[in-house]
């Protein structure tokens, strides 16, 4: 078996002519159009650079397409293997990802048809099903489903098409017949590997484009293979790898032309991204699958369509570190992306990402996320200043010419308009236009400090800037002016409950109710306002009004009404207990005095004077004198009852007390 692999220089076929060299029939049985298509230059619609891993330099963007199909992009990025709950780290990737693929379409306005893929069949699943004790693809499902909600959280887009490896194990098995067929590929004991000597030695090819130095690292080729597959001597290359796996007892298995087995994990991208052709524009995916998955990518598929080049342009986005160290259970800094988004929101975990290049390291940490929250809260705080400037100036009722104060912000604004399309031509450059951005609202404030009589449309053009730009990034989805925008342009609603508010009052002004017009103030403050993201606040003079998250108006309305409730039950708690109370002490002063000790637990078996009530003997014998000092102790206690709640006499009859009786003659 051989150990190591030569190396020599990589080339790069592309993207100018296409990187793929046509076959001689292909030259000589084209058709007219087709020779128009392959003579032309790729096309430049926009200047955009893009930083391409296969060429460790920028390079501008052509896309493959031509003519009226010039705008289209064929894009596939490396989805998740669903066998646990999604970090950070996937975060980082795929809100990456998401907003470079923003930019392509909503900047841009390219057609991108966006492939990626969810690996439901692999190792790891096989070994943490039987850890649970259950189906692998039952674990795989709830993992996917549990992606694709942290997907939803974050504000990441689905893609055009989403493709599981188990419902595309025909299309591998056949991507392996041609990688066969074209003799790149070999059987051994029902597996399928590909033959990387064979691959190298072929002058149309070269091996590990995107991470040479990494070849012969026999850690990285032993992980790329699965823990499943440790030890294999099938291989007759120590670098090959298995594109087909023959199934052992209790593992997975489809039935295929070399017997029931399953898909290695590197062809399965392979022959998934087929769905867009045997060429892509763009493959993203994280730097860490570089080698020996992306390499074994480009390999099997340059094989199979017998090109030079498969992909134009690689994209691999930075590593993810918490408090700069390395993510890793074994440290105890593995962070979940639920575990994020319940102390950040999602605009803020947006916003750390934007902040730092999309291909660069960055680090998680409380100080890296409280530096974003508070861009987050400036710009926050801007939009929430020029929307209530600009409602409380209408139509542009008041001055609208431009003062030497106003020309010198438009200039700005221009300036900074020009610098953040460069900055998005230039690799999405996303931190430069979040700082570029923050320099502009630090210039309106000062504005907004020294002019008097601003100029609301100037303002709200510079607001509105800023918004579309952020719906690009996705951190808003509106297209009016800050991140709740949408909540205000939707007036209809509020209009309607207004209107029902309005009826209800004047219902009760006329039947002279009081109480029902306050009832009606209340449910509009805390059941019917809440729904349009209006909170209001009720003061000493006035009532003051702000705009939020609907979700988090009703959680304080909810929080304010369990307390509330939760104060009238300890009250009528209260009162329950000081109405039995009352009940008790009158029950007992109804009692006749000369009967109340002998309800009392500590005289019970006395005997006792039938005139004062006190204890005379028990069981027999006379009792103790200190006993009768407690009798007496009780019955003056019995007898300020009966005198404060106003019952005299022998009997509980309340009576004032009766003049004796006459003597009888």
């Amino acid at each position: 078996m051989s150990s190591t692999i030569p190396k020599r220089k990589a080339e790069w076929h592309g993207p100018p002519h296409f990187g793929r060299e046509p076959a001689a029939a292909d030259a000589t049985e084209s058709t007219p159009a087709a020779d128009a298509s392959s003579s032309a230059e790729p096309e430049v619609l926009t200047n955009l650079v893009v930083l391409n891993s296969l060429t460790k330099q920028k390079e501008v963007f052509r896309p493959l397409g031509r003519g009226l199909q010039s705008n289209q992009i064929k894009m596939y990025i490396c989805g998740p293997t669903v066998y646990d709950s999604s970090h950070m780290g996937h975060a980082r990737n795929y809100v990456g990802f998401d907003v470079i693929s923003r930019i392509l379409t909503d900047y841009f306005q390219y057609d991108v048809t966006l492939v990626m893929n969810i690996t439901d069949i692999d190792d790891k699943i096989i070994l943490r099903s039987r850890e649970r004790g259950m189906e692998f693809s039952e674990l795989a499902a709830i993992y996917e489903a549990e992606y694709m909600e942290d997907m939803r959280l974050l504000g990441v887009r689905p893609p055009t098409i989403l493709t599981r490896v188990s419902e595309y194990v025909p299309e591998v098995i056949s991507f392996i017949e041609g990688i066969m067929k074209n003799g790149f590929a070999y059987e051994s004991n029902n597996s399928v590997y590909f033959d990387t000597d064979r691959f190298i030695k072929d002058p149309n090819h070269f091996y590990a484009k995107l991470k040479p130095m990494a070849i012969n690292d026999a850690e990285l080729l032993e992980e790329g293979e699965g823990k499943l597959s440790a030890g294999n001597t099938d291989k007759r290359n120590q670098s090959d790898f298995a594109l087909w796996k023959a199934s052992k007892e209790g593992e997975p298995s489809w039935e295929s032309p070399w017997g029931q087995g399953r898909p290695g994990w590197h062809i399965e991208c392979s022959a998934m991204s087929s769905v867009l052709g045997d060429h892509l524009d763009m493959h993203g995916g994280g730097v860490d699958l570089k080698f020996p998955h992306h390499d074994n990518e480009i390999a099997q598929s340059e094989a199979h369509y017998n090109s030079k080049q498969w992909v134009n342009y690689w994209l691999h986005s930075g590593h993810l570190h918490i408090e700069n160290c390395k993510m890793s259970k074994s440290l105890k800094n593995f962070i979940t992306i639920r575990d994020a988004l319940s102390k950040y929101t999602a605009r803020q975990l947006r916003m750390l990402f934007l902040v730092h290049s999309w291909n660069s390291t960055m680090d998680y940490s409380e100080a890296s996320m409280s530096t974003a929250a508070d861009i987050e809260k400036t710009f926050a705080n801007f939009f929430a200043t020029v929307s209530d400037m600009v409602r409380k100036a209408g139509n542009a009722s008041g001055p609208q010419k431009f003062r030497p104060q106003e020309f010198e912000l438009n200039e700005v604004f221009l300036s900074v308009k020009a610098g953040c399309h460069q900055d998005i031509l230039d690799s999405f450059n996303t931190p430069g236009v979040i700082k570029r951005l923050q320099e502009l609202v630090k210039v309106t404030n000062k504005y907004l400090e020294s002019a008097k009589e601003p100029r609301a449309l100037l303002l709200s053009q510079i607001a509105q800037y800023i918004t579309r730009l952020f719906k690009v990034f996705g951190l808003v989805e509106n297209d009016t002016i800050g991140y709740l925008g949408g909540a205000a342009a939707s007036v209809e609603p509020i209009i309607a409950s207004v209107c029902e508010f309005r009826s209800d009052v004047r219902a009760a002004a006329r039947a002279n109710d009081a109480s029902k017009v306050l009832d009606a103030c209340d449910q509009f403050r805390d059941e019917v306002m809440p729904q349009h993201g209006v909170r209001f606040e009720d003061q000493v003079d006035n009532t003051k009004w702000s705009m939020d998250d609907p979700a988090v108006i009703k959680k304080e309305v909810a929080l304010k009404r369990e307390r509330a409730q939760a104060a009238q039950a300890a009250k009528e708690a209260r009162a329950a207990k000081a109405l039995l109370e009352k009940q008790e002490r009158e029950a007992k002063a109804l009692i006749p005095p000369a009967e109340y000790l002998a309800t009392l637990p500590k005289f019970a078996g006395c005997t006792f004077d039938e005139n004062t009530g006190l204890p005379l003997s028990r069981d027999g014998k006379p009792v103790s004198k200190a006993l009768v000092k407690a009798g007496e102790k009780q019955l003056k206690a019995h007898a300020a009852l009966r005198a404060k709640l106003g019952i005299s006499g022998s009997s509980g009859d309340s009576t004032k007390a009766a003049p004796p009786a006459a003597a009888s003659t």
